[in-house]
């Protein structure tokens, strides 16, 4: 390959390592996007576990209520009980979407320190295809500098034997004289 394909090559790889790194860093941003929905989320679920307590106590008061009715509280002490149960799956749910909410973050964690990780290495890279770069270039410097080196050397050696041509022409037409 010509050094001008190694430069073009090397180009490219820099162009695709930039891309690369571009690319994680816009996953990385996505992932702390997820990261503060996760949160929020947390913050939901808190409010409804917050509602579940306050129910549950409501629920607790509507019992001790239907019991002090007597027979008359009857009706009043089963929806008393049904709200009680739908407080309790209530914070049964709430307790499962925050162990998955904490999942997910604890995963959008390790997928930030992973990213972070493959920027870093695609900057290396990069680091290094420019320093291929760099030297290709002064490669190609050096080469052309040699190239019209020689060109000279050529040119000064052709002018030489001329003037070598000419003084044994002179010597040759002296000596048969």
């Amino acid at each position: 390959a010509t050094l001008q394909e190694v430069a073009r090559s090397t180009t490219a790889a820099v162009e695709a390592a930039d891309q690369a790194a571009s690319s994680a860093s816009e996953a990385s941003a996505l992932v702390n996007a997820l990261t503060a929905a996760g949160a929020e989320v947390g913050d939901v679920v808190r409010l409804i576990e917050m509602i579940a307590e306050r129910t549950n106590l409501l629920a607790l008061n509507a019992t001790i209520e239907s019991a002090r009715a007597g027979e008359a509280g009857k009706g009043f002490a089963v929806v008393a009980s049904e709200v009680k149960e739908l407080s309790s799956s209530t914070r049964d749910g709430t307790v499962k979407i925050a162990q998955l909410t904490e999942r997910v973050a604890q995963l959008c964690s390790s997928i930030g320190v992973s990213l972070g990780g493959i920027s870093t290495a695609v900057s290396r890279i990069a680091e290094q295809q420019n320093g291929i770069a760099a030297a290709v270039e002064e490669q190609a410097v050096v080469t052309r500098e040699i190239s019209n080196s020689v060109t000279k050397v050529a040119d000064a050696a052709e002018v030489n034997w001329t003037k070598i041509i000419g003084i044994l022409t002179i010597l040759v037409i002296y000596v048969t004289m």
